[in-house]
């Protein structure tokens, strides 16, 4: 349930910069080779079926002959920018090109920076206030037994700080092999376009009674459950029409992006966890990161 999705490794840091860089021309990225880079990216990153990826800006890294090509989904406008330096000839790719003259240490605390915007601002499922000096985000699956676990580490941890200033967002990523996770993440998403509480309220409802559903029962179940949450017969109609389902194919992709492998996946404040959390671990870095953005506001 945790493993073995997205499985994209990370790509080779380019080494050879010495006879790279010693090349006497800077070879352009033809139409032709920005999509077969595109395709490369897509099944690399293993991308759903339904997105195409698209270079739609191509740079020169400083006086050098690599380049900063950028990718989006051709489908659709999602803000989502895969970005990688493609080597002189255009054979080779990384994710991560390394320049000596940057200082690694600013290099690390823009990268958490520019993570921890990029996590949260959107039109997510979001409680808690948008201000607050603590944001959590969480790639789940409403299958996933872990995330269950991680939800109920994640409640008792603010609990025990007694904090209300965290701002909870959630990020779908239903995993392939779980029979019914794609169909809950589009029903919760449909329920999400008409308010955010009829959102929370089906999101506690999968994961408490997570084990009674199924593929068959799962929507008579929802359905009950929303029924005085939402107007009914619109979220039949977006879920019958699958109106969402670009929302969840942009959280994937995005997930992708990031290399984000398993079920569940913290973010505090940028900072990344992988798979179930401790309950004291949460609450140190609930607490450590409450701490640091009080001491920054003073």
């Amino acid at each position: 349930m945790r493993r073995g999705y997205l499985t994209c490794g990370c790509f080779t840091i380019l080494w050879l910069l010495g006879p790279l860089l010693a090349a006497t021309t800077c070879e352009p990225v033809s139409d032709e080779t920005a999509i077969r880079l595109g395709k490369f990216m897509h099944d690399k990153l293993d991308f759903p079926q339904t997105i195409t990826l698209m270079a739609f800006k191509i740079e020169s890294v400083g006086d050098t002959c690599f380049k900063r090509v950028h990718f989006r989904p051709r489908e659709q406008d999602t803000g989502l920018n895969i970005v990688v330096y493609v080597s002189p000839d255009n054979r080779f790719v990384t994710r991560d090109l390394l320049d000596t003259t940057v200082n690694p240490s600013e290099q690390r605390l823009h990268a958490q920076e520019d993570m921890r915007k990029r996590l949260a601002e959107g039109d997510f499922p979001s409680k808690g206030p948008a201000t607050g000096p603590i944001t959590i985000v969480m790639f789940s699956d409403f299958q996933c037994p872990y995330c269950k676990q991680a939800v109920d580490i994640l409640n008792s941890a603010l609990a025990a700080e007694q904090n209300t200033t965290a701002r909870i967002v959630f990020r779908h990523l239903p995993l392939p092999g779980h029979s019914w996770a794609r169909q809950a993440a589009e029903m919760a998403a449909c329920a999400y376009k008409q308010n955010d509480q009829a959102f929370w309220h089906l999101h506690d409802f999968l994961f408490s009674k997570q084990e009674e559903l199924t593929s068959e029962n799962l929507s008579d179940k929802v359905i009950s459950v929303l029924d005085g949450q939402l107007n009914v017969g619109q979220y039949l109609e977006c879920v019958a029409a699958r109106q969402e389902t670009a929302r969840i194919d942009e959280d994937i992709a995005f997930a992708a992006e990031q290399r984000i492998r398993s079920t569940p996946t913290l973010f505090i404040n940028g900072q990344r966890r992988e798979g179930l959390p401790e309950f004291a671990e949460i609450r140190n870095l609930v607490k450590r990161s409450g701490n640091a953005a009080n001491n920054a506001q003073r």
